[in-house]
């Protein structure tokens, strides 16, 4: 069990400071972090002669159905990350926390990408999703295409890596 404090009332007493506990709020979920660790990229939406292309991801995580708790990042903050999609040029390495937080019954986490083009429009890459539901201590864990048969992790034109660890 955690406690949220929405307000705690300071009362001056004679001989010391008393708490008025009254508005403290009961959380029944898990302390948290959704760290991402790697993205590998598959299709690199660029003819031959370009060699790489320029990739823009946002990442998005949201606890509990609860908008007021969203977290969003664009990665990178500025510009774009320069990849092939030729093996052992394709890796980018992150160890990017996207999520510090609780959550008690759900945790949605989202990935979009797209590949900036100037001269034709931007391509979007297939979109990452996954929505994890019912006990927290459950989703501890590293989570890569590497899983199994048809995970979700591999979505075609790139892939993701990444971990929820408890804190």
């Amino acid at each position: 069990w955690h406690t949220e404090t929405k307000y705690i009332n300071v009362l001056p007493l004679k001989g010391g400071i008393n708490y008025d506990f009254k508005d403290v709020k009961l959380i029944h979920g898990v302390r948290l972090k959704l760290i991402l660790d790697k993205i590998r990229i598959l299709d690199d939406k660029e003819f031959f002669l370009k060699r790489k292309g320029d990739f823009v991801f946002r990442a998005l995580v949201l606890p509990d159905k609860n908008k007021k708790l969203i977290k969003e990042i664009q990665i990178p903050e500025k510009g774009v990350i320069k990849r092939s999609d030729k093996p052992g040029r394709n890796d980018i390495d992150l160890g990017i926390t996207l999520f510090e937080g609780i959550a008690q019954e759900s945790l949605l986490f989202v990935i979009q990408g797209t590949e900036k083009d100037v001269i034709s429009p931007d391509d979007k890459l297939n979109r990452y999703q996954r929505y994890f539901t019912g006990n927290p201590q459950k989703w501890f864990g590293r989570y890569s295409p590497t899983n199994g048969y048809l995970v979700k992790e591999d979505v075609g034109d790139w892939q993701v890596w990444y971990r929820i660890v408890r804190m």
